[in-house]
């Protein structure tokens, strides 16, 4: 866990970022406004489907 603030970019496949983002935020409580994670692709999916995925609610990554 880091002990100074932090920036962090990681972009990768789509339920590798949603275990990160549950780390960093859930268990090492960084500030999302620090954090640059977006999916790039989704394991098991054309393409096309996962940018279509993506555009649909259950497809997002984002936790409020």
């Amino acid at each position: 866990m880091p002990t100074a603030p932090v920036e962090i970019f990681a972009h990768g496949e789509r339920e590798a970022m949603k275990q990160l983002r549950a780390t960093l935020q859930g268990e090492w409580g960084i500030d999302r406004r620090a954090m640059s994670l977006s999916a790039y692709w989704a394991y098991g999916r054309t393409e096309d489907r996962f940018q279509s995925e993506k555009r649909e609610p259950v497809g997002q990554i984002f936790e409020d």
